[in-house]
């Protein structure tokens, strides 16, 4: 899916912060292993959908890319974060779809 990207390194994520500039961009950190996360996904990509003329969405799995999470301060998954020119403005924990689209409303 276009609207959605894998992140797969500290580096990767630097680069695409950087490109963003001051572009509203949303990490999902996941994991496979995780029946929320899979649960969320579906609703996820679909927001990335409905919302990609205002933000970019990422995908972040933490066992791959485990140098990312940290600096996020995620400890649960799965876990979004909003992210906007380079710095985490707000977080969101868990798979309620509207929750979600409630918190990526407010910053869109």
């Amino acid at each position: 899916m276009p609207s959605l990207k894998d992140i797969d390194s500290k580096d990767s994520m630097k680069r695409l912060l950087s490109k963003a500039g001051d572009e509203l961009v949303i990490a999902e950190f996941y994991a496979t292993w995780c029946g929320s996360c899979t649960k969320v996904a579906p609703a996820y990509e679909q927001l990335a959908e409905k919302y990609a003329d205002s933000a970019q969405f990422v995908k972040v799995d933490v066992d791959k890319a485990d140098d990312i999470h940290p600096e996020y301060k995620v400890t649960a998954t799965p876990t979004f974060v909003f992210i906007k020119d380079g710095k985490a403005i707000d977080q969101f924990q868990g798979s309620n779809a509207g929750m979600l689209e409630a918190a990526i409303q407010k910053h869109v």
